[in-house]
């Protein structure tokens, strides 16, 4: 073999290798985006998606979705960091879809630090000066926290894209944040309950006393749901 061939042969080889270099970068970066994509559409992403729904407050603060006067309420605390808390979202939207938007049931939901430490509470406080800065502001906050912690955007860093996607002004958060109580309530609200983990399950009939749930799916709050319209109002 000629110097001139074993030149052309060897840099045929390193386009090939060049060419596999790339094409597994690009597959990578592909296969990410996927990745990124799933795990959104699992744990929230649409932070426009109740717009529909009757937003309000509880008489202690917690933030309630659907109609106030629903004869069942489920109650969750969660941290929007928690990998069990994620992976039972998917239960709270279809809760959602069955019986929130239905008028059968509402939603309370109540921040309890675990696996989040100081990023939650920081994003517990964000969603509350988010609510005073604009009303049903707090359910956009609450996709976008989940999305955040799925796609590695829910650090230290997060003030400023949080308010840039949420299209409120940065300094009123900021300046909002020391005056943000609800995390504080919600956590004395947990203790009395008992809370030590997250999701932690409660439901309510009207207005009595919440009761702990250990279930796990849509079908078993279904049931519960199905009570509460037997029940006299």
């Amino acid at each position: 073999m000629t110097a001139r061939t074993q030149s052309t042969t060897a840099g045929a080889a390193n386009s090939q290798r060049n060419l596999m270099i790339i094409g597994g970068v690009i597959g990578g970066a592909l296969l990410l985006v996927i990745v990124v994509i799933l795990a959104s559409s699992n744990t929230g992403g649409d932070i426009n998606k109740y717009d529909d729904l009757s937003k309000s407050r509880t008489a202690d603060g917690a933030f309630l979705l659907g109609d106030p006067n629903a004869p069942f309420t489920l109650i969750e605390f969660a941290d929007f960091r928690c990998p069990a808390c994620q992976t039972f979202k998917p239960v709270i939207d279809e809760f959602i879809n069955r019986h929130v938007r239905t008028g059968q049931a509402n939603l309370e939901y109540r921040t309890f630090v675990t696996a989040g430490g100081p990023l939650t509470e920081r994003a517990a406080h964000l969603g509350e000066c988010a609510e005073a800065q604009r009303t049903g502001a707090f359910w956009q906050a609450y996709e976008l926290f989940y999305s955040y912690a799925v796609t590695g955007r829910y650090n230290e860093r997060m003030t400023a894209p949080f308010a840039q996607d949420m299209g409120l002004d940065q300094n009123q958060l900021i300046a909002c944040i020391p005056n943000a109580t609800q995390l504080n309530v919600d956590f004395a609200y947990a203790q009395r309950l008992g809370v030590s983990a997250t999701p932690a399950i409660f439901y309510r009939y009207g207005n009595t006393p919440p009761q702990v749930w250990q279930g796990r799916t849509i079908e078993e709050i279904s049931r519960l749901v199905e009570i509460a319209t037997t029940i006299p109002q």
